[in-house]
């Protein structure tokens, strides 16, 4: 496993195996027309020249590839390229010293295999300028692959930072309710419990019903519209009772947005954001209804304001526009028309 993570590592890629094939073909072409690669009599054909020249660097090319590779990387954990002159300094030396000591073996390999067994001094000296020139070649080719790759882990580091970055904001959001919503409820049964224990009872199932929802569904990212309308149908009953029936929902909506989505909680804190603002009484029934279109629900209320200043505890339309701010490029609107409070919550597609 680790051998072949090595190897992954520092072999050439398919565009890298491209431009290998290009410079051995452009090299070969020059040292077949202009014997400049070892400057060597020709004995053979001008194709058979070029084609044993062609697999000759190219393969060289290739396995050069690896140490020069291993050589580029292992200075680059070394020294920056923030430290430019260092840097290109003994990447030159280290590429020179490599060549120095690759030359010799490719000149006995060229001496053993060629028709004339040419001097090896003379091939020697003769193959160090190609051979630089190579190395500097794929050196060259080395940084772009390393930088590539940095490149991409660092987006892809990014993007996960960022993402747990969302998360954790909007799990903070999603936590802030469940206290809030807890004390509300439980405010609603002290009051009850000493009043009309049979309501108090019954308050208490549809209340285990509605916690239950909380924290199940409070720990997902979205949740289908028709979950949260069942949802509000115990939570209905619980404010219903407390408030001896002056408070009513009524919903419109049709399949299409049933199926879509929204953050869990949005309606509820919708509803009780309209019950801690506005009068609830005999004369005054509080009326709010939640309607679909344009790929939004509308949730409005007839707005009847309290009289006395009823303190905000920072949880409510603030929360919901950071919850949508975080998981969308729609955000909710919230106004007043014509004697109703109004939100527009826009709703979200299942492949999101």
């Amino acid at each position: 496993m680790k051998e072949n993570s090595f190897i992954k590592k520092f072999s050439p890629n398919k565009y890298t195996f491209l431009f290998i094939f290009l410079v051995s073909l452009l090299v070969s072409i020059l040292g077949s027309f202009d014997d400049i690669f070892l400057r060597l009599e020709r004995t053979q054909n001008l194709f058979i020249e070029f084609f044993q020249m062609f697999l000759l660097v190219f393969f060289g090319q290739l396995l050069m590839w690896i140490p020069i590779s291993i050589l580029i990387r292992f200075i680059d954990k070394k020294i920056s390229w923030k430290n430019f002159s260092k840097r290109l300094i003994i990447e030159l030396l280290s590429l020179l010293v490599f060549t120095l000591l690759l030359a010799p073996i490719v000149a006995i390999l060229v001496v053993m295999f060629h028709p004339r067994h040419p001097d090896f001094l003379r091939v020697l000296l003769n193959s160090y300028p190609p051979q630089f020139t190579i190395s500097l070649t794929i050196a060259f080719m080395v940084e772009i692959v390393s930088l590539t790759e940095s490149r991409a882990i660092l987006e892809v580091l990014s993007e996960r930072l960022e993402k747990e970055n969302l998360n954790s904001k909007y799990d903070a959001l999603k936590n802030q309710v469940n206290p809030h919503f807890l004390f509300n409820s439980l405010n609603v049964l002290s009051s009850l419990v000493y009043v009309d224990e049979k309501k108090a009872d019954k308050f208490i199932g549809e209340f285990s019903k509605v916690f239950r929802y909380v924290l199940e569904l409070n720990k997902e990212l979205f949740v289908k519209v028709s979950d949260e309308i069942k949802f509000l149908d115990s939570y209905m009953f619980l404010q219903r009772i407390r408030f001896d029936n002056n408070i009513s929902l009524n919903t419109n909506l049709d399949q299409e947005a049933l199926d879509l989505l929204i953050p869990p909680l949005t309606l509820q804190l919708l509803i009780e954001n309209a019950i801690k603002h506005n009068i609830i009484s005999d004369s005054k029934k509080l009326d709010i209804f939640i309607e679909s279109g344009n790929m939004k629900l509308i949730v409005k209320n007839k707005f009847q304001p309290r009289q006395e200043d009823v303190k905000s505890t920072g949880v409510g339309l603030n929360n919901l526009r950071e919850k949508y701010n975080i998981i969308s490029d729609r955000v909710p609107e919230f106004y007043e028309e014509d004697g109703f409070f109004i939100a527009e919550i826009p709703l979200i597609k299942s492949e999101v």
